[in-house]
């Protein structure tokens, strides 16, 4: 049987919303891709100590802080059983940059998963995203109508955004399945 013209459309629609849907997927992980490539050339190369300062000013006050807060916090609710003191020494354990490039590789290889459309790629990028936004963004530390605030709450919105569009990925992956699952 020859195709309609309907049959025809339909198709073109399909092929038309799966190459925005790759295109989608692929700038998305070039984000965190190219983030990520920055951050492990700086944090391997030595040659380079411009990088590698500019990488430990920009992370070294952020993990202080959240460090800071999370001793507080949790020496705050569990007062009898976690001194403030002992949380910070088993924070400090595990040294920035050890802490860096954990989460560079959860990035890097988070973005080459979700490229070729792997959801174990969004779920891990969803997770980074997760532990590096209050850590990168606290705007609500900063201080009312700073420059600083408004930059950290735009930023730590936008990582909101983006984490919805990864869960978005995961939805409707699986939902894809579903559907092949139906057709066979």
């Amino acid at each position: 049987t020859t195709p309609t013209r309907a049959t025809t459309r339909e198709g073109d629609i399909i092929i038309m919303g799966k190459s925005l849907a790759t295109t989608g997927r692929v700038l998305l992980a070039s984000l965190f891709l190219f983030a990520g490539a920055h951050k492990y050339h700086a944090l391997t190369n030595h040659r380079a100590p411009s990088d590698v300062q500019l990488l430990e000013q920009s992370l070294a006050p952020r993990f202080a802080e959240a460090r800071a807060a999370m001793s507080a916090s949790v020496s705050s609710m569990f007062p009898s059983q976690f001194d403030e003191e002992k949380i910070m020494e088993g924070l400090l354990a595990i040294d920035d940059a050890t802490v860096a490039m954990i989460g560079t590789v959860i990035e890097l290889l988070g973005a080459v998963l979700l490229m070729f459309n792997f959801t174990l790629g969004s779920k891990l990028l969803m997770l980074f995203t997760t532990c590096v936004t209050p850590i990168m963004h606290p705007f609500w530390r900063r201080e009312e109508l700073s420059a600083a605030r408004e930059i950290d709450t735009i930023m730590f919105f936008k990582n909101v955004a983006i984490f919805g569009a990864l869960m978005m990925h995961v939805g409707m992956s699986k939902e894809e399945a579903k559907n092949k699952e139906k057709e066979e």
